[in-house]
């Protein structure tokens, strides 16, 4: 019996012993030396922010922001511009289109596509100011006379470190005139169905990648742009 209680015992012991031994395996593994670090940064969003129509003499020459809709639409604005103008043969109409950004916006590349939807025949155009250059565009003919395209504010716009909105030092244009020689079918659509319009629709492209590296404009930019414009 003693044998057998002996045998038992050992049995029992053998057995707590190799549990034990797997207790202290496991524990083991749990035991050894590590450690574990993160960072959670937090980024700044950058961004090509809107104009702020509430901005006391926040407009161009620092006047104020006429919140007109016919004026005003984001990055475009036309203080200048009277709602429902009537352009006849031998007039001239004050149309002039600034682009503008909100402060704390990136340093960006600055495009203006005009569609002129008039038959005209080159009789209605405008003539771009100092500081414009065409990208793709069609002339009257006449040196600095555009008809419509695709222009480019050649300094862009930097708002990174302003306080305040950030316009273009002039508009593209300043008017929009129609020759002597025209007849009331110019200032029709192609088709003849209905007055034709002179359309400004502004772009705006981040100058700087995150490296901080120039952007291609001719592969990257401009393509942007006319995909933007729904130019093909």
């Amino acid at each position: 019996m003693e044998r057998k209680q002996t045998s038992r015992k050992t049995k029992r012991t053998a057995i707590i012993a190799t549990l034990l031994a797997c207790v202290l395996l496991i524990g083991g593994t749990v035991a050894w030396l590590t450690t574990h670090d993160s960072l959670s940064n937090q980024f700044t969003v950058g961004n090509i922010n809107p104009i702020d129509p509430t901005e006391p003499d926040g407009g161009p020459d620092d006047k104020p922001i006429d919140k007109d809709e016919s004026k005003l639409n984001g990055n475009l604005y036309e203080p200048d511009w009277v709602a429902n103008s009537k352009i006849f043969p031998g007039e001239t109409v004050v149309k002039n289109p600034y682009v503008g950004v909100g402060a704390g916006s990136e340093k960006c590349y600055v495009y203006v596509y005009v569609n002129n939807t008039m038959k005209n025949d080159n009789k209605v155009y405008f003539t771009i100011n100092d500081g414009w250059e065409a990208v793709e565009a069609t002339t009257t003919g006449t040196d600095g006379e555009y008809v419509g395209g695709i222009f480019k504010y050649t300094a862009g716009l930097d708002g990174s470190q302003a306080t305040k909105n950030v316009w273009t030092t002039t508009p593209l244009f300043s008017d929009v005139v129609a020759k002597d020689t025209a007849t009331g079918d110019d200032f029709m659509t192609a088709d003849g169905t209905k007055a034709g319009a002179i359309e400004v629709h502004s772009f705006q492209h981040q100058m700087f990648d995150g490296e901080g590296q120039v952007i291609d404009e001719a592969n990257v930019v401009i393509p942007a742009a006319k995909a933007a414009f729904g130019i093909k």
